[in-house]
């Protein structure tokens, strides 16, 4: 498997071009991580290996790609976590898929446009009245809070650590992220558009 931090920025690419490099890396992980086999556990937890983040996930959600519902659904008995970013809680379920099906825990952030059917499978909520309270109270969230929702449908309101919070609370100095793979997609964009 890919060690490190790897980066795909496929920004201002064709959007085909865009399914198509997060189709095989979706495919080429799903078979490494079968390949590497289960994580281990220790005291009833297993051991993470892996993260995936997909930025502006309902660009791909959208896509149906067999590999991301396999990574989402089998991903924890591999030790891979999956963070999928995006703007609305409605993007989670398509035609073919309910992504939230397979989500054990959320982080929501404000979001203006929540609708009623959105709140079922994330907070499980009993009544309507609970369920309106709670998507007033995500439409006024503030910057850099959110509510946590385990994987016991529990729910917290937290205030998030900005990153440069981060930054200056642990005095970090940022290093070299592995760009490689990156640098040889964009060589070879720049080598095909010649």
């Amino acid at each position: 498997m890919i060690d490190g931090v790897t980066v795909i920025n496929i920004a201002g690419y064709d959007p085909d071009i865009q399914n198509l490099i997060v189709a095989i890396t979706l495919d080429i992980f799903y078979t490494q991580m079968q390949i590497k086999g289960a994580s281990e556990q220790k005291d009833g937890y297993r051991e993470l290996t892996k993260m995936i983040l997909v930025d502006e996930a309902d660009n791909f959600m959208s896509q149906d790609f067999e590999s991301l519902r396999k990574i989402l659904k089998e991903g924890r008995e591999f030790g891979v976590g999956t963070i999928l970013s995006t703007q609305q809680l409605s993007h989670f379920k398509t035609s073919e898929n309910d992504y939230a099906d397979y989500i054990l825990s959320w982080i929501i952030h404000k979001v203006d446009k929540i609708k009623s059917q959105d709140m079922g499978s994330i907070f499980n909520l009993s009544n309507k009245n609970e369920a309106e309270n709670l998507m007033d109270q995500i439409r006024q969230l503030k910057e850099h809070h959110s509510i946590y929702v385990d994987g016991k449908k529990n729910m917290f309101k937290m205030r998030d650590l900005a990153f440069w919070e981060l930054l200056e609370k642990e005095n970090i100095i940022i290093s070299k992220i592995d760009f490689d793979l990156v640098n040889k997609i964009e060589e070879t964009h720049n080598d095909t558009s010649k």
